[in-house]
């Protein structure tokens, strides 16, 4: 469905667009300064950033699939009318079911025979398959609105087969392996890298980097202006009643009752000894290097 729409836009796709500071839209005929001629030190050199609108278009909004499904599942906090689960899925799927039988797609996208809703109320999840206020203030500069009900429509409709990734039961998808333990593992090394270890990211990349700081910054895509989505700052007790080792639970006073998110990672440091009760054999990523 992807290139039918780049093919159905082509023309505007292919035309220019110029990005300011803070993703600012620029005129059509704005021109870029030549700061090279200006013989003024207190004229500011500002960065400006040329993309074609497919371009812009495919950085923004083509590579936010799991981001866009997941929010719609999540609706209550993007949708506009505020209602949950604006993505419908199947109870189960098991390697019997036929896959066309396996798909995800926007509550009321579909008639009843399968077909595209003409009463879709698409502008109502439309927020939805934004990352960021400034990403959906962007694509309404760049984009008309046939263009944007168009492109909702096709996410709504393609059918996503997302298994236990868009909710709490994650862990139960094996592809959740496949990426926590390995960002635990970078950041693993990146702790280390911060107290002074020498850990090759790669054949001939160069070291990890450490940490620059280690603010925390809380944030949750799913915090809205009237709803906080609680568990993500320094100091919110979220590890009550999880068993942890000895040697954690007596770093805070009072037990993992009191345990906060900043406890918790400080007690979990790798540069002291019995933090936890494992250990990585190495810090090589190989399948960076064979790129």
């Amino acid at each position: 469905q992807f290139e039918d729409f780049y093919t159905t836009y082509h023309d505007y796709m292919a035309q220019n667009v110029t990005i300011g500071p803070s993703e600012t839209v620029m005129d059509d005929d704005f021109e870029i300064p030549d700061y090279s001629t200006i013989d003024d030190d207190r004229t500011p050199i500002v960065d400006y950033t040329v993309y074609t609108k497919k371009e812009l278009f495919r950085e923004k909004m083509h590579l936010e699939f799991f981001h866009m499904y997941r929010m719609l599942w999540r609706s209550q906090t993007c949708a506009r009318d505020g209602q949950a689960l604006n993505l419908q899925c199947p109870e189960s799927c098991d390697l019997e079911t036929d896959q066309s039988d396996c798909l995800c797609t926007c509550t009321g996208a579909l008639d009843e025979s399968g077909d595209a809703a003409a009463d879709f109320d698409w502008e109502n999840i439309e927020p939805c398959l934004y990352a960021s206020n400034k990403t959906e203030q962007l694509m309404h500069n760049i984009l008309s609105k046939d263009m944007r009900e168009s492109m909702t429509r096709m996410v709504c409709t393609a059918g996503a087969k997302e298994g236990q990734q868009l909710e709490s039961a994650s862990p139960l998808d094996v592809v959740f392996w496949m990426i926590h333990p390995v960002l635990d593992r970078l950041a693993t090394a990146k702790r280390l890298a911060t107290g002074g270890a020498k850990i090759k990211f790669g054949e001939g990349m160069g070291h990890v980097a450490g940490f620059a700081t280690e603010d925390w910054t809380e944030y949750s895509y799913y915090s809205t202006d009237d709803l906080k989505c609680p568990g993500h700052g320094k100091n919110d007790l979220v590890l009550s009643g999880i068993s942890m080792l000895e040697w954690i639970e007596r770093s805070v006073p009072g037990g993992n009752a009191n345990m906060t998110n900043w406890d918790f990672y400080a007690a979990t440091d790798p540069l002291q000894f019995a933090t936890v009760d494992y250990i990585y054999d190495g810090f090589t990523w190989d399948h960076c290097s064979a790129r």
